[in-house]
């Protein structure tokens, strides 16, 4: 009877020791987790904003990602968890300059947190993932909501500054065109084109098309700043790979057409400007559509 009572009470105490052993707590939301530095300052909150660096690893010590090896922070805003165990948790745990590990289930996080409908194939779905994540930036919902006001104020200055600077523009250039008796057909844009070789049997480019340009980039006065020089520019339309002007120009061209088109600032590097070219600057492209 002793020998048993002994047995037990081995079996009770193994267990007690293993479970001590767990560093993971658990988190109201249901998330694993364990604090590696616990830093003072305020948890992060639904609606905020933080900065974060993080290790993605399997139970075997097998890293998925690493964004301190890519050198540069993970931006994020800080939603609530969408269901129990939920890495969202995360921030409302911690605080600028904490770091910790988290553990959720593989599939979990693959088909619910990435909506990727599957987990990739050298991942075990059962699998549990280690994260470990050291906050870099906090930032509060209030100042999240006080900058977005400051972003949303800039963008109405800039489309008012824009309608502006499109008037004088179109003035600019229409006056420029009359006192050199150039004729141009205008989009409804804004973009002037004189056309120089005419295809009458082409088909007009859209959007989704392939297209292959020799170009001249100038100013108004006729100060040349760029050249493909025979080494044809491949773009794709309708992405916005290259300046709004453009586009609009290449939608009214064919393959073998070639044009000068005058571009209103708004339509090309607007109020900044770019590379050398100042802010506000009316740009004539001379485009030759090859392919």
């Amino acid at each position: 009877m002793l020998k048993n009572a002994s047995f037990v009470i081995v079996i009770f105490c193994a267990a007690l020791l293993l479970t001590s052993c767990d560093p993971y707590k658990t988190a109201p939301g249901g998330l694993k987790y364990e604090i590696i530095k616990d830093s003072v300052g305020p948890t992060g909150e639904v609606g905020g904003f933080v900065m974060f660096d993080y290790v993605m690893k399997t139970s075997k010590d097998s890293s998925l990602f690493n964004s301190f090896e890519a050198g540069q922070p993970v931006p994020a805003q800080i939603t609530a968890p969408t269901y129990k165990g939920c890495i969202f948790e995360a921030f409302q745990l911690l605080s600028e300059g904490d770091s910790a590990r988290f553990q959720i289930q593989a599939d979990s996080f693959f088909t619910k947190t990435m909506g990727g409908g599957k987990v990739p194939d050298k991942v075990d779905p059962k699998d549990q993932l280690t994260f470990t994540i050291k906050v870099r930036k906090m930032y509060t919902k209030a100042f999240v909501e006080d900058e977005r006001k400051k972003a949303d104020l800039q963008n109405q200055q800039s489309m008012q500054n824009a309608v502006e600077q499109m008037k004088t523009d179109s003035a600019i250039i229409e006056q420029y065109l009359a006192k050199n008796k150039i004729k141009t057909q205008r989009t409804p844009q804004g973009v002037h084109l004189d056309f120089k070789k005419v295809n009458k049997q082409g088909i007009n480019l859209i959007k989704g098309d392939s297209v292959q340009v020799n170009y001249v980039l100038k100013l108004l006065d006729g100060t040349e700043l760029e050249n493909s020089k025979g080494h044809p520019f491949t773009l794709a339309l309708g992405y916005g790979q290259v300046i709004p002007g453009w586009e609009d120009a290449l939608l009214q061209m064919k393959k073998g057409e070639k044009a000068v088109v005058y571009i209103p600032s708004p339509l090309a590097y607007g109020e900044r400007g770019n590379r050398g070219i100042a802010p506000n600057t009316i740009l004539v492209f001379e485009i030759e559509v090859l392919d």
